[in-house]
């Protein structure tokens, strides 16, 4: 995020700075001890640098993890795009999944005015025996390609002659799932009557999919086909999209959906509004992030800075020692502040390393108020965690240098 950048590149500059100032030419020399003597003290002191390391490491991955969160987020609202469409479902169910409405709303649904089509739509999750999540939908392949756009990317649409276990896969449910176009796999689900209780699905894809939206995490199919791996009624339906003629008809008719079937308790809501939901989702999710990454900075800084107290209270003679052979009091800063930066460094790239191999190899998602969101990795997100990890090591190091710079050679030397 900006406000990260800015902070983290600012401790940069101010360091850079610092070395720029006071390590000038002629100090060359003192440069190279500086760094000798933080080496020995690193040897010395290794295994006092393994749980602050550890404590940066989780930190990034915390801090890494919640902005690919934010940035899946982002790309999905960014993705979303003005239509003619109303979702009409049970009023006050912000998740689809859980509205259930009579299908012979239909018909009432085509004599309003403007109306120029409507197609049933049955959504809906399972959990298979190995506790992996599955966002299904049913559809109704007649009508609704005429409400929805749908971009393939390989294979073609569901057609009336496609068997019930045709299928159509987002793209990123295709590529989690190692699906092939063609090839039969088999769902098994827990709920069977006889041991060992489970339930097998067969589908086979026909097409893949992409919306760069929630949808590209689903698995499609046709909507009686749905309705039975769920178990809904064949006479039931999660929701109905409902094209109108024109947007500016969109909240009439809307108002007049909502009067006429007052008793169904529904509400009918451009598509747009339902994706707007997602911004609140995401200034939720944010607030989450900023007292997650707020307890992982204090409880980093806090490791590296209590392991540096320690050396500096266990180096006081060493630092005595340089400070009357000619080392200014901008050369200790130098050597403390050089090594904490170190151990904030290691535990950052630690961190980031795992994360950035867990993306490579599993891929994340998460899931929000009934929305799916893909995790986004990103590299600015990558740089940022660099610049985190740089600045927990730059804050912690103030207090010990602090110490450090106090140290008076004489009354530490006759100890």
């Amino acid at each position: 995020m900006d406000f990260t950048n800015i902070f983290g590149l600012s401790c940069i500059i101010f360091f850079a700075g610092l070395l720029i100032g006071f390590f000038l030419p002629k100090t060359y020399s003192r440069l190279i001890d500086m760094f000798l003597f933080a080496s020995t003290l690193l040897r010395r002191h290794l295994k006092s640098y393994v749980t602050p390391i550890l404590g940066v490491g989780i930190s990034i991955m915390i801090f890494t993890s919640m902005f690919a969160a934010l940035d899946g987020m982002m790309l999905t609202m960014e993705g979303t795009e003005v239509s003619r469409n109303l979702v009409v479902r049970k009023k006050g169910e912000v998740m689809s999944y859980s509205s259930a409405l009579n299908i012979s709303m239909r018909e009432g649904l085509k004599t309003i005015n403007h109306v120029e089509q409507v197609s049933p739509v049955v959504m809906g999750y399972v959990v298979d025996i190995n506790e992996t999540y599955h966002l299904i939908r049913g559809i109704e392949f007649e009508t609704y390609r005429e409400v929805v756009n749908i971009d393939l990317i390989q294979g073609r649409h569901l057609n009336s002659s496609d068997k019930p276990i045709a299928a159509l896969a987002g793209k990123y449910y295709f590529e989690q799932n190692n699906l092939t176009l063609g090839k039969n796999y088999t769902l098994t689900l827990y709920g069977g009557k006889k041991p060992p209780f489970t339930k097998k699905y067969t589908f086979s894809i026909v097409g893949v999919f992409e919306t760069g939206m929630l949808q590209d995490s689903e698995l499609w199919m046709k909507i009686n086909a749905c309705r039975k791996i769920i178990g809904m009624k064949n006479n039931k339906t999660s929701t109905f999209i409902v094209k109108v003629d024109h947007p500016k008809f969109m909240e009439n008719v809307s108002r007049e959906i909502e009067a006429k079937f007052e008793d169904e308790k529904v509400e009918a809501i451009p598509e747009n509004d339902e994706w707007k939901f997602m911004s609140q989702v995401y200034d939720q999710f944010l607030v989450i992030i900023q007292l997650l990454l707020l307890t992982a900075f204090v409880t980093a800084i806090m490791g590296i800075m209590n392991v540096m107290v320690n050396i500096v209270d266990e180096r006081k003679r060493d630092i005595a020692i340089l400070k009357s052979i000619g080392y200014s009091n901008w050369l200790i800063f130098g050597i403390f502040t050089v090594e904490s930066i170190f151990i904030g460094a290691i535990g950052g790239s630690i961190g980031l390393l795992i994360a950035i191999l867990v993306f490579r190899t599993v891929g994340l998602s998460i899931s929000a108020a009934g929305y799916t969101f893909n995790l986004i990795l990103t590299t600015q997100t990558m740089i940022n965690s660099v610049l985190f990890s740089i600045t927990i090591g730059l804050i912690s190091s103030l207090f010990p240098v602090y110490k450090a710079v106090r140290v008076r050679p004489i009354e530490t030397l006759r100890m």
